[in-house]
């Protein structure tokens, strides 16, 4: 974990074997809250209106033009709450405790990285160097074993990061349509993979 990994970040890393976070790291959050604007205050200062077709109780939960009723707020909560549970069973299966001992230091509580490991949250502190010491001992390598490292995503190339800026603003403006439509397939080949596509492009007006 980097600067923080928290709510959803924590969700992804409970599913390794161990993990690892900076002592300052952000992390923990394992709660799950929700809420909604109602924007019909400012549609009516606007003279903006919306009529909302629905079938069923609940069909209107998410709509911007009116608050929730008492009986969709009870909807709600029982939705969270039941994604809390799932998340806190989940997450004490993950790290070999009761859904009592880990609900105890969730309830949507930060910690920071070192606070987490006293929790039970995370195994070991560090950065990279000692996430990849323990990827060479679950591995069973030695500890001057190089390993290869897979940036995700990875990094763009020149082609990609120049069509990627705005037309306008770019070089790419400078080139005509046709030279900018095979530059743009160009960046779509994937190192050693052929690309098969039509002779011709449809172009919808």
């Amino acid at each position: 974990m980097g600067d923080a990994a928290a709510s959803g970040g924590y969700y992804l890393a409970m599913a390794g074997d161990q993990i690892v976070a900076q002592p300052g790291t952000i992390t923990g959050s394992i709660g799950v809250y929700s809420g909604k604007f109602s924007l019909r205050g400012l549609y009516d200062r606007i003279g903006l209106t919306k009529e909302i077709l629905t079938r069923g109780e609940n069909a209107g939960l998410f709509t911007d033009y009116r608050p929730w009723s008492d009986s969709e707020r009870a909807r709600v909560r029982t939705m969270n709450e039941a994604f809390y549970h799932e998340f806190v069973t989940k997450a004490a299966a993950a790290r070999g405790v009761t859904f009592e001992a880990l609900d105890a230091v969730a309830q949507g509580r930060v910690w920071t990285g070192a606070e987490a490991k006293e929790h039970g949250l995370v195994d070991r502190l560090g950065g990279f160097d000692v996430a990849f010491d323990l990827v060479r001992e679950k591995a069973g390598l030695s500890a001057d074993e190089a390993l290869e490292v897979v940036l995700v995503p990875r990094p763009k190339g020149f082609w990609e990061t120049l069509f990627e800026q705005n037309e306008d603003a770019s070089l790419a403006s400078l080139l005509s349509a046709d030279v900018r439509s095979a530059l743009a397939w160009v960046t779509r080949l994937p190192d050693g993979v052929p690309l098969a596509r039509a002779p011709y492009q449809l172009a919808v007006d």
